[in-house]
């Protein structure tokens, strides 16, 4: 390989940083779980605690620091909190660490 291909090749640091934030805020099982219930429709948080088995307090913790980071939205409807997924790009990673992630079988198919 050239030199002139791997410099282009090469990330700005302040993107390198923000990414890194944002790959923080998400590795974390709850939350990984809380945007798996979200990837598809909007949720309240009374099911989202209730579908990751956890209390609404702690589910709503989890939800602040997503949407600090830009991942999920948040809307009222009386006195039920939605969430739901803006951010395209955390689908996409989702998407890639189901297809990547070692050891896990990802295949729909059922088996005899």
């Amino acid at each position: 390989m050239n030199g002139q291909t791997s410099q282009t090749c090469l990330m700005d640091s302040s993107f390198l940083e923000q990414a890194a934030e944002t790959l923080k805020v998400v590795a974390h099982p709850v939350r990984l779980r809380l945007l798996e219930l979200i990837c598809r429709e909007e949720v309240p948080v009374t099911l989202l605690a209730e579908q990751a088995g956890i209390p609404q307090a702690v589910a709503s913790q989890h939800l602040r620091l997503l949407a600090r980071a830009g991942a999920v939205e948040s809307r009222r409807a009386g006195h039920q909190v939605y969430y739901y997924i803006t951010n395209p790009h955390v689908l996409a990673l989702l998407s890639c660490m189901q297809q990547h992630a070692p050891g896990m079988d990802t295949s729909q198919e059922t088996r005899p």
